[in-house]
């Protein structure tokens, strides 16, 4: 479980991003199916106001029914009770379905895709010669774009770390005289007398 909700609800969706909405949607209709199987095995314990403990034989996970709620977030991301709230549902004799948001539902479905959608027109598509230069539908030619040419520099590429400005070097002491800013290979300081 993670904090961040972009990261939880990519992890979520890993492959379905990708999907046309219907296959998304089912696809969702068959996580939240996996939901209420996976909540039969969860105990709940009635808590405060419409608060449910959930044990997910890991930790204790708060619901709240009234608020559509879950610790682990998965519900507010997505609209679809999690494993610990359909075991809460579940708890209180209710349908599950209804605690999923509307937009999954079949009449907000209809609102959302009725009307049609107009096709685009693609007949005045560019063309790219063989040369590279693109030529429009009325044969206009326009330049290639290519990305301009960059030649490395001769030499090994230099690898210069970049210092914090919180951090500092700290002087280096000569063992045998104990002066800084030099050691004891470069040192030309003579011996001390004892």
């Amino acid at each position: 479980m993670t904090t961040n909700l972009a990261k939880s609800f990519n992890a979520w969706l890993n492959e379905e991003r990708h999907y046309t909405i219907f296959n998304l949607v089912m696809t969702h209709m068959d996580k939240f199916l996996e939901n209420i199987i996976k909540s039969g095995s969860f105990p709940v314990y009635p808590y405060v106001g419409g608060v449910f403990k959930v044990f997910n034989m890991k930790v204790y996970v708060d619901v709240n029914l009234r608020k559509r709620t879950c610790i682990c977030k998965a519900w507010k991301m997505v609209g679809i009770p999690c494993e610990h709230a359909c075991a809460a549902i579940r708890e209180m004799k209710q349908d599950v379905y209804e605690y999923v948001d509307s937009y999954f539902k079949l009449p907000m479905q209809e609102l959302i895709y009725y009307g049609h959608f107009n096709s685009i027109p693609n007949h005045n598509k560019a063309i790219i010669d063989a040369n590279g230069c693109v030529r429009d539908a009325q044969g206009r030619l326009y330049p290639s774009l290519k990305p301009p040419c960059s030649k490395r520099p001769p030499g090994r590429p230099r690898h210069h770390r970049i210092e914090s400005q919180f951090s500092s070097k700290r002087p280096t002491f000569c063992s045998r005289c104990q002066v800084a800013c030099h050691n004891r290979a470069s040192c030309k300081n003579p011996l001390p007398v004892p």
